[in-house]
């Protein structure tokens, strides 16, 4: 049994609210008294991280910000302790052609977050695309695959209409490779990440479901590389320091070499060598 909790990190679709929605009273509730009690908050999820997801602490009325978050399953890092936040393990652009390749001639689209929601690229604009538009105020761009394959990315995803889904599964499948996994991030949607993501739904071990329409009504697929512990760092976007968005917290920060990744995985101060598993 665990005596004390230091930390509680929750997804945010389909968990801590139903997409798009502000979480129940009762939720916002809870949270405010693991505030209370000292207990750390944040969030995981597929999500890029930025400016979106940070504020959602504010955006729902809390009267705290999150202490961390962790976003792109497992491959964008932030937390209050530092500066920035950390891309680790990015899906290299050669994987990233490879994926499109094989993924274009379907009836799908194919989407590549180059920076957050601000700037994404896109094979169309559908229905589920306006609608992400609309929910994230994003700013897609029609692209191609050369396009896309620019340059190295947090994650590349895929989505479809639900009645696609053991044609484009069957393609996802045939496509194995040592350089990404694909797992489902919903009942009826799925994602792809290695061993160390947030995320733990093999496609193919995987069995068929639905999902309330109210959740997500297309199923997706992602690709995206993550490592519990990196060095050095693939890379941080600007972000202003803790001390311009949060109060000061007792809390000390960790301060190990790869302390930034490990901290956000396990809540403790360790060494690279010792190794880390998100939960």
């Amino acid at each position: 049994m665990i005596e004390k909790v230091t930390a509680v990190i929750a997804d945010v679709d389909g968990t801590l609210n139903v997409k798009g929605t502000t979480p129940m009273p009762r939720t916002l509730d809870a949270l405010e008294r693991l505030h209370e009690r000292g207990v750390l908050f944040g969030t995981a999820s597929g999500r890029p991280l930025d400016h979106r997801a940070l504020d959602k602490a504010h955006d729902w009325g809390l009267s705290f910000e999150f202490d961390l978050a962790i976003g792109m399953n497992g491959g964008d890092l932030w937390d209050r302790f530092h500066e920035g936040i950390e891309h680790i393990m990015l899906l290299k652009k050669e994987y990233i052609a490879e994926i499109c390749e094989f993924m274009w001639p379907l009836d799908c689209n194919v989407i590549v977050y180059e920076n957050a929601y601000d700037h994404v690229l896109v094979k169309r604009f559908d229905e589920m695309q306006l609608a992400s538009m609309e929910r994230n105020s994003s700013h897609p761009e029609k692209a191609t695959i050369a396009q896309m394959a620019l340059k190295d990315t947090g994650k590349i995803e895929c989505q479809y209409r639900p009645e696609l889904d053991d044609e484009i599964m069957a393609v996802v499948n045939a496509h194995p490779s040592p350089y990404w996994d694909s797992v489902r991030t919903f009942a009826a949607a799925w994602s792809s990440s290695r061993q160390a993501s947030t995320r733990a739904s093999p496609c193919a071990a995987s069995p068929s479901a639905t999902t309330s329409p109210s959740t997500r009504s297309w199923p997706s697929v992602t690709w995206t590389t993550t490592s519990p512990c990196s060095r050095p760092r693939a890379g941080a976007s600007a972000w202003p320091t803790a001390a311009t968005r949060r109060r000061p917290s007792p809390t000390p920060s960790p301060s190990t070499p790869c302390s930034r990744t490990a901290w956000a995985a396990t809540w403790r101060p360790t060494s690279c060598n010792e190794g880390t598993t998100r939960a």
